[in-house]
């Protein structure tokens, strides 16, 4: 569900993929930022946002468990 001048779509390209940081149950850092990269990039064309909302971190990590099979 989106808010107020928030549009989600799928995209449709495979090669482009997210990292997910879900560190309590209501926080979510979705990122195209290798955040473990031993040689970060000075390159500024990654791009991440913050998700704040009751619930989300925990739905984030059920929601990749189920698809990961564990």
């Amino acid at each position: 569900h989106a808010g107020p001048g928030v549009r989600i779509r799928q995209h449709g390209d495979p090669t482009m993929h997210a990292k997910f940081l879900a560190w309590d149950d209501d926080h979510v850092l979705v990122t195209s930022y290798n955040m473990l990269s031993a040689d970060p990039s000075e390159d500024l064309s990654e791009i991440g946002i913050e998700v704040v909302a009751a619930g989300v971190g925990r739905l984030v990590r059920e929601r990749i468990t189920a698809a990961l099979g564990r």
